[in-house]
Formats: structure tokens, sequence, C-alpha cells
């Protein structure tokens, strides 16, 4: 990798330690980068942001004093790359650092400290590194907590599988086209595509950034992850359906609402978000989509207005943390985003017709938002009644009181959904 390409992915992951969302940090910093470049810095943006607390934890052996965060960032770059990248020899990790260090005082600083780790032993390094079931999955002492409270003896596949390049899930526009079709014409340009649980959606093997592919420009497809489709498939929207998205950015359940039929409409809080939903649909041609700047609550005084409503709450994401690792470490307050998720539930579901159905869903597998949430609401909520998804049995197994899906069940994203009617 060229040293501009290391700069770049110093001042990205500096940019998520300071708040920024790595998905976005990365399309604007990196996904530019020229194609023998790109895959090595996501490889090392994304597989610092993972093994931040682990790298800290060996780090602190080697460090006395905490140094600026930039050369801090600096030694986790070069102590990944002697731990976890193989391809990258260990001259190179310490000589790239070095010449990281704009203030060339600590430049003997990296250089001591990376030889340091050299001279150790790999097998006790990585013992440091496994000293806590939380620092070895590099994740946060409550992010652990939460997840094993959730999971419990799932926990530890699901850290497991929380590492590594997330696999990139599309949902076909099946009004212009079909897998088979999109498939080959993928293929074409040197993009593979497999197979998935569903007709209409395909894996495919791609680095770049999807909008410059011509099929997506041509709104062939947009990404949706399988969880995702899972969801919405189970809530059963047929033709003709008034279908209500009540937290509706950035689009993908309306608009996988739309193609089997529905007339949606997306609501969201955030004027930029809601011309993200109408920029979509319009590039899918989706004519039956409709964005309004409005929050679940407002749309709630709409009573019985739909036949079906998508309940996607804003939530911790402990679901996705393979997608978005900065959750690893940032801590959210559970108790407020329960209030706030309850709140949405209960206004949307005045919104619903007799016999229809709504949909709660988040992306993530913490226990207290997800069938705890449900069965607050049903215990409070008068004519409801949870659906069992037998679509999806021998599939999503945890499906007491919703489905909670896990990577392991058909690779997808940790989340969780209910499917509730309304019986009176």
């Amino acid at each position: 990798m060229t040293d501009f390409a290391r700069k770049c992915v110093l001042k990205a992951i500096l940019r998520v330690f300071s708040g920024g969302y790595s998905n976005i940090v990365f399309s604007e910093s990196l996904s530019s980068l020229p194609a023998e470049d790109r895959a090595f810095a996501a490889n090392l943006f994304f597989g610092v942001l993972e093994r931040r607390i682990t790298l800290n934890e060996i780090l602190s052996e080697f460090v006395r004093k905490k140094p600026p965060e930039e050369i801090e960032t600096i030694l986790l770059m070069g102590l990944y790359q002697i731990l976890y990248m193989n391809s990258v020899p260990d001259f190179a990790a310490v000589s790239s650092s070095v010449e990281l260090c704009r203030n060339k005082k600590f430049s003997g600083l990296v250089n001591g400290v990376l030889r340091s780790v050299l001279r150790k032993d790999r097998d006790e390094l990585m013992k440091t590194a496994e000293k806590t079931p939380a620092v070895k999955y590099g994740v946060s002492e409550k992010v652990y907590k939460q997840v094993k409270n959730s999971l419990g003896e799932d926990a530890e596949a699901f850290f497991e599988a929380s590492f590594g390049a997330s696999p990139l899930y599309i949902r076909v526009n099946t009004n212009k086209t079909d897998a088979k079709n999109l498939s080959e014409k993928l293929e074409k340009k040197g993009i593979k595509s497999e197979e998935t649980l569903f007709p209409y959606a395909l894996k495919i093997n791609y680095s770049g950034d999807i909008t410059n592919i011509e099929e997506y420009k041509e709104g062939l497809f947009y990404t949706s992850d399988l969880s995702s489709l899972a969801a919405l498939s189970a809530l059963g929207v047929k033709k003709g359906d008034k279908v209500g998205d009540m937290c509706a950015a950035p689009g993908g359940k309306s608009f996988s609402a739309a193609l089997f039929g529905g007339e949606v409409e997306s609501f969201d809080i955030y004027e930029n978000k809601v011309e993200l939903i109408k920029k979509g649909a319009e590039r899918l041609s989706l004519a039956n989509v409709s964005a309004s700047l409005q929050s679940a609550e407002e749309a709630a005084g709409r009573e019985e207005a739909f036949d079906k409503i998508i309940c996607d709450v804003p939530c911790s994401g402990l679901g996705v943390i393979r997608r978005k690792p900065e959750i690893r470490y940032k801590s959210e307050n559970l108790n407020e985003l329960i209030k706030k998720q309850r709140k949405i539930m209960l206004t949307a579901a005045d919104c619903l017709k007799k016999g229809g159905r709504m949909i709660y869903s988040t992306c993530s597998v913490a226990k207290e938002e997800n069938e705890e949430n449900v069965k607050f609401f049903l215990g409070v909520k008068d004519g409801f009644r949870l659906l069992n998804c037998e679509e999806f049995n021998g599939i999503i197994k945890r499906n007491s009181f919703g489905s909670l899906i896990v990577p392991s069940d058909f690779g997808s994203d940790g989340f969780y959904f209910a499917v509730l009617e309304k019986v009176k």
C-alpha cells in the first residue's frame, strides 16, 4: 500500500475516533482509492476499529504514558499489521508507521515500541489479547455483558462472526429485472454473485463504491441485508396494501414493501433522510413510495390508515457491530432508547386497521430492546396478538416472542423482528 493510502487510513480512523460513522467515513475517504490500495486500506481501517480495545490492551504493556491520539493511532495501525496482517513484512509495518509521524519527535517512540513488540513472543502477546472475553472480542465490558445476557451460549459465536468484511447483499428490483438476468449483467463486469435464501436477492463480491455500478444507477437493485428482507417477507405485504413505514430512512424496507405491491408512505424526522428516500424511490422507479417529514407520533394521529405498518425503530445497533465497529466501544443509554422504542411502537399501532399487521424490528440482539418491548406492548395494548412466523421455522431457531436472527443463521446481520396482528 502506498504512503498516501496509509495517510488516508490514519485520517479516516481519527475521524471515527472523533465521532464519525465508519461506513460514511470509509465511503468519503477510502472507497475512491485505486483498486490495488482499496482492499488493503479497508482491511487496515476496519481491522483497527474492530480490534481497538484488544490492541490498546497489548499496547499498554509497552507504553507507560498515553501518547497524543494521532501517535497512539499510528501505533495501533502498526500493531495491527504486525499481529493480524500476515501479508505485511514486520519491517514494513514498522517503517511505514514511523513515516506517518508528522511530529518527528515521536518517531523514536513509534520505532522503539513496535520493535519491542517484535521482540516479544507472539503467543504471549495473544494471551494478553485474550485476558478477558471483552478484550478478546474487542468490545467494551458493557457491550459484552449486554450481548452475553441476551444470547447466552450463542454470544461467543456471535462475537467470532463480528470480525472481518461484512457480506454485501442486494435486493433485485423485480419491476425491472430478475436475479438471473442481473447476475449475468454483473458477471460481465467481473462482479461475482451468489444466490441467497430469497429468489430476489443476491450476495455480491464487490469492494468499490456500489453507487458507481451502472446497474445501480439504472435502478436494477438496492442494498439490503437478508435479515431485513426476512422481516418484510414475514410482514406479508400484498398488492394494494396501504403501508406506513414509521422510521423509514434510508428506505430499504419501504422499497421492499413497494416491490411486493404495497402503496407505501415513508416517514422520517430528518429532511435530508426524507430526500434520500425520495431519490432512492425515483432511481428505482417506484411511484408507489411517497416520503414525508413526519415523526411516528405525528403519523399516529391517522387512526386506522394502514393495512401494514413497518416499525423499525432507532436502536443500539448491537446486531451490526461487524458493519459499524465503533458500536463496540460507544455506550448507549438503553433506558432512554427503550422509552423511545416503546413510544413509537404504541403510537404507530393506532394507525393500523383491524386485521392489519405491524412489524416491530431492530438491528440489535439485546433482549431489552426486543422481546421485552414486545411483551410490554402486548401487556398494555389491547386487541393485538403475536404471530408465529412459520415461514422461517427451521431457519431462525430463536423465535419465542419474535424472531432473533444471528449471523450463523444464514449469514445475515444480527436482527430482531416480531409481527403483531390487530384482531379487534
